[in-house]
């Protein structure tokens, strides 16, 4: 069983009792307490927890250099630990670096994590680098392993980018097999510690939701936002409800999202809520580097192929990369375009398409209250030369519309206009437009830059519908000063949840529930903003 771990910081026994019944309150299958800063009697902290032993404790007193709080030395920091853990049948985290350098502090450490009636040791041995990966993760964990004392090992290193993440993955998976050799009598030789690896910061999220899924020791989370005790930590409320950890095996599969950012997306919300009933996870992937993270990232996916992974959305700035590196694996709609924003995998390769197109001219269409044919001959102004662009002037010149184009890349809107029977014109024009439709293609007023727009107010004269693919926030500034000119406007919300709903089908083979979807996002995006993310 792998554990989810909540932290708690608590510098005395009432804010212990405090957050730690609101943790168990939140479905955690155990606590770890920080007690870097703790200044009560430790003798009261022990006694709370010999009196709570029906509950799974871990007590950890982390050091400045292994990124908690305390200035102690190993020895003191030891001598804490027993006198607050010692009989009470707590996990203890001790640091495998002070375990080497400090051998006087061994005594009082196992004497902490030793189970009265000769149990099995509960001393966890870990090791951080808030840095960086390690040099050599596998040495570091070969290290821990000959201390015979420990009875599981954790090990946690900040990524720098997403592909740093792999090795933590990479030991959990040979952990998981060798565990199943073990248990199949394949295996001979002593049983080993427990493993838990993640790979910190955002790069490393999806380690942290995927140890259940190899079967680590624990994962750890926060009680809520802004109370993380180590960077990338997600609350133990979105680790249950959005990612849904208690459904997690060793058979779920694994979509995402993938993108530079993706704190903002909705994606995650949307199909997890989607997938409910099936035995998979949707997980924000961020990508940093461009197009050769991309590749480094999707040969590295492609590569592993028991990490299930079935499915990635992709957001900017990758979607043209991605059809780069689909080579013949893309379908002809995402040639044409120039962009693809959904990958499918299977035993039978990767496959690519496209489905903003789609989704954004049934997404106009419904907005306007016109049928397609309708569409034919009417004059739209497209800011952006970008993969949106492209995939929304692609869908309109299907139905004759009339584009014209604004961006900052002379090449790129001459290309664009070329290929769709357009107008160029440069980014600086744009105060000019004249179509009836103008839609937003890019970033600006994107959370969280929500105070800029890619349209001067005084510019929406004669204009009868504004359109933002932005759907966080809701109103851009955008969609504001359109509506302030008497301008009908039209988010990116709807046009979202129409071309997820097509990737989810493109994957599973399901229509998915898109009648509630925009009303559920509507709500979760509020209260983004009401938390102020």
């Amino acid at each position: 069983m792998t554990l989810l771990v909540t932290s708690i910081a608590a510098n005395n026994l009432a804010t212990v009792r405090y957050l730690a019944e609101r943790a168990w309150r939140s479905g955690c299958d155990a606590v770890e307490l920080r007690i870097d800063e703790y200044n009560d009697e430790p003798e009261s902290l022990r006694d709370y927890l010999r009196a709570n032993r029906d509950h799974t404790w871990i007590v950890t007193c982390r050091s400045v250099e292994e990124g908690g709080r305390c200035d102690d030395d190993a020895a003191t920091r030891a001598a804490l630990l027993r006198s607050v853990a010692e009989g009470s049948g707590a996990y203890v985290d001790f640091e495998l670096r002070d375990w080497e350098g400090q051998p006087a502090a061994q005594t009082d450490v196992v004497a902490a994590s030793t189970v009265p009636g000769d149990g099995p040791s509960r001393l966890i041995l870990s090791a951080h680098d808030f840095d960086g990966p390690f040099d050599e993760l596998a040495h570091v964990l070969q290290t821990a392993r000959t201390v015979s004392q420990a009875g599981s090992i954790k090990l946690a290193y900040r990524a720098r980018h997403i592909c740093d993440s792999f090795e933590a993955l990479d030991l959990l998976r040979r952990d998981q097999d060798r565990r199943a050799r073990k248990t199949a009598g394949s295996s001979s030789g002593p049983s080993t510690a427990p493993l838990a690896v993640m790979a910190m910061d955002d790069h490393g999220l999806w380690t942290r939701v995927l140890a259940k899924k190899f079967g680590a020791f624990a994962s750890y989370c926060s009680l809520e936002r802004g109370a993380a005790t180590a960077p990338g930590q997600l609350t133990v409320a979105e680790m249950i409800h959005r990612y849904r950890w208690p459904d997690i095996d060793a058979a779920t599969k694994i979509y995402g999202v993938i993108g530079d950012p993706v704190a903002q997306s909705m994606s995650p919300f949307l199909h997890n809520t989607w997938l409910a009933g099936v035995n998979a996870v949707y997980l924000p992937l961020r990508v940093a580097g461009g197009s050769a993270g991309l590749t480094r990232f999707l040969d590295g996916c492609r590569n592993r192929p028991w990490l299930d992974l079935a499915g990635l959305s992709v957001t900017t700035p990758h979607k043209q990369s991605a059809l780069d590196w689909l080579g013949g694996g893309a379908d002809s709609m995402s040639r044409c375009i120039g962009a693809a924003n959904t990958l499918a995998f299977s035993s039978d390769g990767t496959q690519g398409y496209n489905t903003d197109a789609y989704a954004s001219v049934s997404s106009l269409v419904a907005a306007l209250d016109c049928s397609r044919a309708n569409l034919s001959r009417l004059p739209i102004d497209i800011l952006g030369v970008g993969g949106a662009a492209r995939a929304v002037a692609h869908g309109l010149h299907e139905y004759g519309c009339r584009l014209t184009f604004y961006g900052r890349s002379p090449e790129k809107t001459n290309g664009l206009a070329e290929d769709h029977h357009g107008v160029a014109r440069s980014w600086d024009e744009r105060s000019h437009r004249s179509g009836e439709v103008v839609i937003n293609c890019t970033s600006v007023g994107m959370w969280p830059d929500v105070a800029a727009s890619p349209l001067p107010a005084s510019c929406f004269n004669g204009c009868t519908l504004a359109y933002d693919l932005i759907y966080n926030p809701l109103a851009t500034r955008f969609l504001a000063e359109a509506k302030a000119a008497g301008c009908k406007t039209l988010n990116g919300l709807d046009m979202f949840v129409r071309q997820a709903a097509m990737q989810f089908e493109l994957w599973t083979g399901q229509r998915p529930d898109t009648e509630s979807a925009c009303a559920l996002l509507e709500r979760e995006v509020l209260e983004q903003v009401q938390l102020g993310l």
